[in-house]
C-alpha cells in the first residue's frame, strides 16, 4: 500500500468544473424526479451530489491543481437553465435530466472555461457539450414526465471527487461568481 495514501495525502486527486445547485434547487430536483428515478430501478445519485459537469479534468497533481485554480479569466454571465426532459443514456445505463433548450450563456461559459484551461495546458474536449444532471446509474429507460426545474445559475465551482465506501462524494474546492 502506498504510504502517502495511507496518511491521507493522495498524490493524484480527481477534479471537475460544474454547476452546483443551491439547497432550494436541489430540493426541487429531487421532488420533481423522485418517481422517475424509482421507476427506472437504478441507483439514485444522492441529493448532495447532484450537479452539471462543465469540464472534466480527471486525476491531477498539486502543481496542476494550482494551475487550474489560477484560471480566473473565465467570463460568463448569470443565466437560468430549465431542466425539463428525462434522457436515458443507453450505453452507460444512466438516467439524466436535461434542458430542452441549452442556454447560450452556458455554452459560452463552457467555451470560455476551456479557453482558460487550454492556456493552463489542458486539451479541450472537442465532442459536443451536452449538459445533463445524472439522476440514477444502472437504470432502465422510463417514460415518466417530470415537472420542469428552473435553476438560476450564479456560480461555477471546482469540485473534487472523493472516494467513499458507497461511491463518491463531491466537495467544492473553489467558487467563481458569474457576472450580472
Amino acid at each position: 500500500m502506498d504510504l502517502q495514501v495511507a496518511k491521507g495525502t493522495r498524490p493524484l486527486r480527481r477534479f471537475f468544473f460544474g454547476l452546483w445547485p443551491d439547497q432550494p434547487v436541489r430540493k426541487n430536483l429531487v421532488c420533481s424526479t423522485k418517481e422517475a428515478v424509482q421507476v427506472s430501478g437504478g441507483r439514485a445519485v444522492t441529493a448532495e451530489n447532484l450537479h452539471i459537469t462543465v469540464a472534466f479534468l480527471g486525476s491531477i497533481n498539486k502543481v496542476q491543481l494550482g494551475k487550474v485554480r489560477a484560471v480566473s479569466y473565465v467570463t460568463a454571465s448569470k443565466f437560468v437553465i430549465t431542466l425539463d426532459t428525462l434522457h436515458f443514456h443507453r450505453s452507460s445505463r444512466m438516467l439524466w435530466l436535461v434542458p430542452h433548450e441549452v442556454p447560450e450563456e452556458l455554452v459560452l461559459l463552457q467555451q470560455s472555461l476551456w479557453d482558460g484551461l487550454e492556456q493552463a495546458g489542458y486539451k479541450r474536449e472537442y465532442r459536443l457539450y451536452c449538459p445533463h444532471l445524472t439522476l440514477a446509474r444502472r437504470s432502465r429507460m422510463v417514460r415518466e414526465v417530470v415537472k420542469p426545474v428552473v435553476w438560476p445559475v450564479t456560480k461555477l465551482v471546482l469540485l473534487e471527487s472523493i472516494p467513499v465506501p458507497k461511491g463518491v462524494s463531491y466537495e467544492v474546492a473553489q467558487t467563481w461568481r458569474l457576472d450580472e
